[in-house]
């Protein structure tokens, strides 16, 4: 005859499945400080066999295709990851990235439809610096369990948080001025596109280095003129928080 679960094992199972939805939660609502409390916190109690979380840090090469003249600019990465075993050698790998820099430098300045600044800014050089809160979801495929190397593509998508144009510019007088020009308001809210992904993982500890290259379909900006394009190739370290737990085999009787 089937007998229902001991209460203890159903009790534990309910209490997993909750805390992994209040941390979704409090993740996506969290600043960067507080993720990082939440991943130290609830790393070592959500980590299994199949399921971990860690931090992801690390930096963005990013330019913006279609912005004339522009160039790479690097920028801050960081935030947390959740990497969930779903079958033997496909993995789902999804991070929320709050810290995620992007944009260009070197551009071909802009006009600022402003008599007194465009003389001054017209024969420097523009830095287009754009925030991020990034979250990408990927299925990676690995030929070994644990360790060796992970391929994966998936859709990504991106929150604006802050956009400006910076200009190094020179007075007639000769003098150097940098002016900021917050875009903020003309620049689409959201950004998606397709990220591909490949990370190592080492079988002693729990590292894995990551990179990921990031092809945005989305014209950043609002308005009738030029498309341009987010292009991030983005490179980290994945700090996992806890690690697997077998069970012990049971002593031969």
């Amino acid at each position: 005859m089937r007998t229902g679960a001991p209460r203890h094992k159903t009790t534990r199972a309910l209490g997993r499945t909750g805390a992994i939805v209040t941390l979704c939660t409090a993740i996506v609502t969290a600043p960067a400080q507080g993720q990082v409390l939440i991943g130290m916190l609830f790393g070592g109690a959500l980590a299994s066999e199949n399921f971990n979380i860690g931090f992801e840090i690390g930096m963005n090469l990013s330019n913006v295709d279609g912005l004339s003249g522009a160039s790479l600019s690097r920028g801050t990465l960081l935030g947390l990851y959740a990497s969930w075993r779903f079958s033997e050698h496909y993995h789902l790998y999804t991070a929320i990235l709050p810290l995620s820099a992007k944009g260009a430098k070197d551009a071909d300045p802009i006009a600022l439809s402003d008599p007194a600044l465009d003389p001054i800014v017209a024969a420097g050089k523009m830095t287009r610096e754009l925030g991020y809160f990034d979250i990408p979801v990927i299925v990676q495929f690995a030929a070994r369990r644990t360790d060796g190397f992970r391929i994966g593509a998936g859709p990504q998508m991106g929150i604006l948080l802050s956009a400006k144009d910076r200009y190094e510019g020179l007075t007639p007088q000769g003098t150097d001025v940098t002016v900021e020009n917050d875009i903020e308001k003309s620049t689409q809210r959201f950004d998606a596109g397709l990220a591909l992904d490949t990370e190592y993982r080492f079988a002693k500890i729990p590292l894995a280095i990551g990179v990921r290259y990031y092809y945005g379909m989305t014209d950043t900006m609002k308005g009738s003129g030029p498309a341009v394009y987010n292009r991030v190739l983005s490179g980290s370290g994945r700090i996992a928080l806890g690690v697997s737990r077998k069970k012990p085999p049971e002593p031969k009787q």
